[in-house]
Order: C-alpha cells, then structure tokens, then sequence
C-alpha cells in the first residue's frame, strides 16, 4: 500500500479514504502504479499490465506483487 501511495501522490494526486479503501479521483486498484500520470491530464484509455508490450513508458501499469513494482526499474519518484 505504501508503494501505491507514493507513486500517486508523487505526482500530485491526493489519496482519499473511499469505502472499500483508499483510491485517487477514481476508484483505483492498489496494484496501480502512477509512474506519470497528473491531474488534469485525460485519464488513460488503457492501464498496461507489467510485462505487456508497452509496460516501460505506460504512464499507469498494474502489477501483481509490490516486489514486482519495486524491482521493475522505474523510479516512483
């Protein structure tokens, strides 16, 4: 969760407490990971998952484990 965190709030998002857990804006899995994505900016047609063609610039990408996230090679911050 701490991971989740940091990567929306890194990029100016501020995480809200919703029913079912925390979430930005949207109701957003904790498995995905904000590596550029601001608001204002139009939400993303799709969120790459890790691994898929695409995955290394995708500004939102779902993971399956956080040590996925933090050995994947993209800085949060």
């Amino acid at each position: 969760m701490r991971v989740w965190v940091r990567s929306w709030e890194a990029r100016g998002w501020q995480v809200c407490i919703k029913e079912k857990g925390r979430a930005p804006c949207k109701n957003v899995s904790i498995r995905v990971i904000n590596f550029s994505f601001r608001p204002g900016q139009r939400w993303p047609k799709r969120i790459v998952r890790y691994r898929f063609p695409g995955w290394q610039k995708a500004p939102l990408v779902r993971f399956a484990s956080e040590d996925e996230v933090l050995s994947c090679g993209r800085p949060l911050c």
